[in-house]
Parts: C-alpha cells; structure tokens; sequence
C-alpha cells in the first residue's frame, strides 16, 4: 500500500497521477477520488470515460466528480490540499501547472512510474504534448490527457457572396474579409474566444517563436516577455481582432434595444 500523502496534478491536456493513502481489504475495490475540470459536452464524455473504466475492472473504482471549470478544479484543489481532503487525480489546465509543479504536493509522473516499475516508452508520446507538461529536464511531469487545437468555422455560401471561394490563410486577409462581410450586410461578421492559448501560445509556436526569455521560462522564475516578433506583430494583430469584437459588441448591443 502506497502512503504518500500527495496528490496528482493535470493540466487541460494532462493528467498527473498521485495516490493518498487508501484502505480496502481484498474483497472490497480501492476507491479513489478523481476530479476533473471539463464541462458541457466534454464533462459528458469525462464521465462516461470515469463509467467504462469502473465497468473494465473489479479491483477499483473511481469516483468522478465535475468540479465546474478548470480554474474551479485547481481552486477547489488546493483547498482541499490545504484541509488534508484532496482527490486523488485531478485534472489541472495549463495555466496551474507550474503551480502544482512547484506545490511539492504532487506525486509526478516520471517518479510514479519508476516507483511501479511501469514501462513506459514517453517517447510515444507527441513531443508538441509531451513537452508542454514536463520539466526543464524533459521529464513528464503530468500524464496527457486531453488536448485542445484551435479551429475556424467560416461561411462558405456568405464568402461566395463577398467573391471569395476559400476562407482567409493569413490574418491580413482576415481582416480584409471581414470588412467586406460587413459591407456586404453581416453586422457581426466574426465570433471569437479570446481564451489566450488560442491567441498567444498557439500563434507564437505556429511561428516557432517563443514566449519569454530564459528557454521559456524553464530556466528561471526570472522570465521576461522579451520576444521581437511578439512585440512588433501583436499590436497591429489585437487591432484587428479589436476591430472585429467591436463590430460583434455593437451587433449584440442592437440586438438587447426593443423595436420602435
């Protein structure tokens, strides 16, 4: 029986496992806790996953609970840490990695593996996932679980109509695009989510350009924003993207005014 009072920490595309202490006698399945921060559809398919596995096998069982959100899980998390009452798995996004990877509370990935004697080849793993929850040493510090990309939805017959018969590759044909959906009578041409791994992670390294200094940050707490790349093409790139939610903002504020 393992006794580490640590718990495992995940970031939206990675679980990191830990186990407290747990008792269950031989006729009895070892339960655990596992929460998870996906919603709506997503929390659906969660669920379903935390059933099949409960139905797969006979000598555990995991008792799943939705804690509302990402930022909820890692909040909820850390005050449990805190009360002695934490889960066992839990599903952290990115943002709190470096969090619970600093905590000293987690039981990480690498070391749960050697422990158990699993064999794991992390080389199967894409190194694009791999390497987003890992060390400055390479080490996974949290096992994948999920990972998100962003994804463009465009209307083909309303770019038919603008003489356009593919949607934009650039974000200067974007805007160029846009302008002419308006012209053409789409008061809101363009509905977007301002969530930043979309707009600044996944853009930078669609560039291979990095964020901050010092590797990344994974030299030092002491990392700077300091990429000329980001500095010269952000301003001009949130104007754009400005232009277009306000053209959405203005288009719901006509929306919520009564008919005369």
């Amino acid at each position: 029986m393992l006794v580490k009072r640590m718990i495992g920490a995940a970031a939206a595309a990675a679980i990191a496992v830990g186990f407290s202490a747990f008792e269950a006698s031989a006729q009895q399945r070892q339960r655990f806790d596992y929460w998870y921060g996906l919603t709506g559809q997503l929390g659906e398919v969660m669920a379903e996953h935390c059933k099949r596995f409960n139905e797969s096998q006979t000598q555990y069982e995991a008792v799943c609970t939705g804690q509302g959100g990402y930022d909820r899980a890692e909040q909820n998390t850390i005050a449990a840490y805190r009360a002695r009452q934490h889960p066992t798995l839990v599903q952290i996004y990115d943002a709190g990695t470096v969090n619970f990877m600093l905590s000293g509370a987690t039981y990480n990935a690498v070391q749960f593996a050697r422990d158990f004697n699993m064999k794991i080849d992390w080389n199967d793993y894409f190194p694009g996932v791999a390497l987003y929850y890992a060390t400055s040493r390479g080490e996974m510090w949290s096992f994948p679980y999920n990972s998100s990309s962003a994804v463009m939805y465009w209307n083909r017959g309303a770019y038919q109509r603008i003489g356009r018969n593919e949607a934009a590759g650039t974000w200067e044909q974007l805007e160029n695009d846009l302008r002419s959906l308006k012209a053409s009578g789409h008061a809101c041409p363009m509905a977007i989510d301002f969530d930043t791994w979309q707009w600044v992670e996944q853009f930078l390294a669609i560039h291979n350009q990095s964020i901050a200094t010092r590797a990344n940050g994974y030299q030092g707490l002491d990392a700077e924003l300091d990429n000329v790349f980001y500095r010269k093409s952000w301003r001009s790139w949130l104007d754009r993207l400005w232009w277009a939610a306000m053209v959405c903002r203005h288009a719901a504020r006509l929306r919520r005014v009564p008919a005369a």
